[in-house]
């Protein structure tokens, strides 16, 4: 996995979100006023309720007030006659007869708690809901009423139709004090309670208004610093991208729609920068290794990657081989396996020629169960997939696959972005092709040229070139030199050991093919060949760094060394140990192992034991011994070579 930092992909709910945040506090705010509204109109109403009732006990306090005045009157000027009593009866006793039945009907009502609209003048009755202290002050105003109202009753007699006025008004002056006194308290405990209800009433407006503040002063902070602000913050960020900086990033935490669109533009920056690099880097990689490589990187910028490949189709379009792979982990898919192509889940999608998204390896395998690259990507456990078809001016068939240890890694409203930096990877691969072929036919050429100066060595080049292949491979996987090789190593070792003995060239024919034993100057001259060769190649490097590239360098490395000893006793140059390359130590061995189990006009070909022993025995001293130890090991492989390709 690319060590390069992912960019972050806000996961957001709902609540968090401005498009319910806003609206939702709006409501609460709606909700409040509405309610304060609401719970004013119902207090002002609920103040008619309490001046209807305010009225009655100010009713009560003018008709205690009304019978203590008139019975004064009367008791000032109470009748010496029938005639004058007779009008009394029609005068002080009716009247008292009605204060009395009307403030004992309010005092009932009070007691009730139901007051009807014949009381209170409104449309519909009243129910009263009083606090405990005008609930306590009314039972005693009613205990004082129903007591003054039975000695009232008793004053006045048994006789309904002669009633004793006199005595009734005296009562009536002797507890006139503690009645008004009653009926006072009475009216003051509920202008008391209408007091306090209105406090209360002023209280809760109050807390409301003071909410409400609190909660338009909240949306305001919300709107600044979850949307004004985070807003500023992402017009700088655009600002500096759009000015170039396309490695900013804008850095928001508010977790709203916000930090999705500034999760969307880091991710649009992120694919342009990749995009960019990639041109940038892809134009100047000579091989298509190094192109593969930048690839892997930039495109994990984009999509998570944890390997990718590049397959080619053949020209009878039967097989279709990895020509290339790149990955950090170990891979059981290797470079230059073939598969059949026919019947592959890759042949719909390259003869369609687009971008095919397989979010799921293990569903595929179900649908293609034959399928061996799918086996492999799951053995891999790669688990989803894009292929990416790859189509050169050579019409050659390729495709670059890009696959994930995630499910569902890759997002199709990006095929538009993948089929551009597709377009670009076509020319890049175009010109690492036509580059890799140039130098493939140099390579070639320049062997053939060496090997047709001595035609006797058969196929002499194939196998020590395999054989050389087979060795790093050898001590790429197990041995101290396994840093310093690579697959990229691999491929030009086995490419440029053909060109070990290109200095031949340049060494006389009478010298070169002399059946008999050379002198001692034409020995030496004939140690010349790998100065010779290595100067031939240091010239086409030349002409190479001019344009940029770099090519011959490991063939220079190994037409220079190939005859150097580890103790330092070879030539030209009596190189030892790591002061060799290490490309001319293995191709060292390579060498004359295939010149020892081969037939020369001037020897036959030794036995394979025979051959083993003398390079065991030059071990630390001709060869390497770390080279020595990885030949043994591969000889398995070595062996198949040899009994395919042997010259005996």
């Amino acid at each position: 996995m690319s060590g390069k930092p992912r960019l972050r992909n806000s996961t957001v709910r709902w609540y968090q979100l401005l498009k319910y945040q806003i609206p939702l506090a709006v409501l609460i705010l709606f909700s409040l006023l509405a309610g304060a509204i609401t719970y004013t109109l119902s207090s002002v109403n609920a103040r008619k309720h309490d001046y209807a009732i305010l009225n009655l006990a100010g009713q009560l306090r003018v008709i205690a007030t009304g019978i203590i005045t008139q019975s004064q009157q009367y008791k000032t000027n109470a009748p010496r006659d029938y005639a004058t009593y007779n009008r009394d009866l029609k005068l002080y006793a009716k009247s008292l007869d009605d204060q009395t039945s009307r403030y004992d009907e309010i005092i009932h009502a009070f007691k009730e708690r139901e007051l009807g609209p014949e009381l209170t003048g409104l449309k519909s009755g009243l129910s009263c809901n009083w606090d405990e202290q005008s609930i306590s002050q009314l039972q005693l105003t009613v205990d004082e009423w129903e007591n003054f109202q039975s000695g009232l009753a008793q004053s006045y007699g048994n006789n309904l139709t002669a009633p004793r006025l006199e005595y009734a008004a005296e009562f009536i002056l002797k507890n006139a004090e503690s009645f008004t006194h009653s009926t006072s308290l009475l009216a003051q405990a509920f202008r008391d309670m209408m007091q306090r209800k209105l406090e209360k009433l002023t209280l809760i407006i109050k807390g409301l208004l003071i909410f409400s503040g609190l909660i338009a002063c909240g949306i305001l902070a919300l709107l600044y610093f979850r949307l004004l602000s985070p807003l500023k913050t992402s017009l700088r960020g655009i600002h500096y991208i759009s000015n170039g900086y396309l490695q900013h990033r804008i850095h928001n935490k508010t977790h709203n729609e916000l930090s999705l669109l500034d999760d969307a533009i880091n991710n649009m920056s992120s694919s342009l920068n990749a995009i960019f690099n990639l041109t940038s880097h892809v134009a100047s990689s000579a091989t298509i290794d190094e192109t593969l490589e930048i690839v892997f990187n930039e495109f994990n910028n984009i999509s998570p990657i944890n390997w990718t490949g590049i397959f080619h189709v053949d020209a009878g379009r039967s097989t279709i081989k990895l020509s290339r792979l790149f990955s950090h982990k170990k891979s059981t898919l290797e470079e230059n396996q073939s598969f059949d192509f026919k019947g592959s889940f890759m042949a719909d999608m390259i003869d369609k020629g687009k971008i095919a998204i397989v979010n799921d390896i293990s569903q595929i395998s179900k649908q293609y169960p034959d399928s061996a690259i799918v086996q492999l990507l799951i053995k891999d456990q790669l688990k989803s997939a894009l292929l990416l078809p790859l189509t050169t001016s050579f019409k050659d068939d390729s495709v670059i696959v890009f696959a994930s240890e995630q499910i569902n890694a890759y997002d199709e409203s990006k095929n538009g972005l993948v089929s551009f930096i597709g377009d670009q990877l076509t020319h890049s691969f175009e010109k690492s092709v036509v580059m890799e072929n140039l130098v493939i036919s140099a390579i070639e050429g320049l062997a053939k040229l060496a090997e047709s100066r001595d035609p006797e060595t058969g196929d002499h080049l194939l196998r020590m070139s395999i054989y050389s292949s087979i060795i790093a491979q050898q001590l790429k996987d197990n041995s101290p030199y396994s840093e310093a090789i690579n697959k990229q190593y691999i491929r030009d070792i086995l490419r440029f050991a053909p060109m070990h003995d290109i200095g031949k060239v340049g060494i006389e024919d009478s010298i070169l093919l002399k059946p008999g034993q050379l002198t001692e100057q034409e020995r030496r001259q004939m140690q010349q060949h790998p100065v010779i060769g290595a100067n031939v190649l240091r010239r086409c490097e030349a002409q190479m760094n001019q344009v940029g590239y770099s090519i011959f360098k490991m063939g220079i490395d190994i037409a220079d060394a190939h005859h150097e000893k580890f103790d330092g006793t070879g030539y030209p140059n009596q190189l030892s140990a790591g002061n060799i390359p290490l490309a001319a130590r293995i191709v060292a061995i390579a060498d004359v192992f295939d010149a020892l189990t081969s037939k020369r006009p001037y020897k036959e070909a030794w036995p394979i034991d025979k051959a083993l022993d003398l390079l065991e025995q030059e071990s630390g001293k001709h060869f390497d011994p770390v080279i020595i130890q990885a030949f043994k090991q591969a000889m398995p492989e070595i062996m198949n070579v040899y009994n395919q390709h042997k010259h005996v």
